[in-house]
């Protein structure tokens, strides 16, 4: 894959191969749990597929996506995120 970074990438999990590429190409996910969560793509923080993506080695960072709309600063993001 010619890209530098996947947004989100919740459902990357759907495809085990492209998950293993991801990790050998170290493409980093941009993933946004609250924006996730309060959009409903997922039932809770717990459900965020950010630790599946660690533990698999694919880089992440985690974003607040659109810190306006969500009422989310990193800060807050990362505290409620790891609290879960």
């Amino acid at each position: 894959m010619k890209i530098e970074r996947v947004d989100h990438g919740n459902h990357a999990f759907d495809d085990p191969v492209l998950v293993k590429r991801l990790a050998q190409q170290q493409t980093p996910l941009t993933m946004c749990p609250i924006s996730n969560l309060r959009l409903k793509g997922i039932p809770s923080l717990s459900a965020s597929p950010v630790k599946k993506a660690l533990d698999a080695g694919v880089l992440v960072t985690v974003n607040s996506d659109d810190p306006s709309y969500f009422r989310g600063i990193l800060t807050i993001i990362t505290v409620q995120f790891m609290m879960h």
